[in-house]
């Protein structure tokens, strides 16, 4: 965790958007050791968005589709402190969403956007063989179970160029090498 709150810089009661929130654990935590206000849920899973919405005060709660940010639109610009992505943007379903959704978050966030663990397009086969052999599956089964929901990967160049072309001041770095699967990934602070 220590990792995240060195990178997003976070204080008392600014407002922090978890784009691909899941269970809402990360940002139930954020919002506990910080007090912050204003804070953003947006997950596609129904499901998990009426977890959260049990445990969490001040927050606003997003659905979003797997191929659309349409509801993004409802939030003004500049009007977030904060946006991370916790390893998401493997579930993109294509370059030119991953791009939107950027670009979108871009515009809603006025300090810091946090992507973490975005899959290296460089160790794609040696990430899939690594995970078949953690999960005790084949190639075959691993096809079979994400057929509806590939994983993407993502050349450093293709981030590099569009935020260039942005005109955005960021880092790219690697993964810590205390998580898991580090080394077949890397992350952007954009500020």
């Amino acid at each position: 965790m220590n990792f995240f709150l060195k990178k997003l810089n976070i204080k008392k009661k600014m407002s922090l958007m978890d784009f691909g929130s899941g269970n809402g654990g990360i940002l139930y935590y954020l919002i506990k050791k910080h007090h912050l206000k204003e804070c953003y849920s947006v997950e596609i899973s129904k499901n998990f968005l009426n977890f959260q919405k049990k445990y969490f005060l001040n927050s606003k709660f997003i659905k979003i589709k797997f191929s659309s940010i349409h509801n993004l639109r409802k939030i003004k610009a500049n009007s977030v402190n904060l946006t991370m992505l916790n390893s998401v943007t493997q579930y993109f379903y294509s370059n030119d969403y991953c791009l939107k959704v950027l670009n979108r978050l871009i515009n809603i966030t006025s300090k810091r956007l946090f992507i973490y663990d975005i899959k290296n397009k460089e160790y794609k086969d040696s990430y899939i063989k690594n995970l078949c052999k953690r999960r005790k599956i084949t190639i075959k089964q691993f096809e079979k179970i994400y057929k509806k929901t590939p994983l993407r990967f993502y050349n450093k160049s293709f981030f590099k160029n569009f935020l260039k072309r942005k005109k955005l001041k960021f880092k790219i770095f690697n993964n810590p090498k205390f998580a898991l699967d580090s080394k077949y990934g890397f992350c952007i602070l954009i500020e």
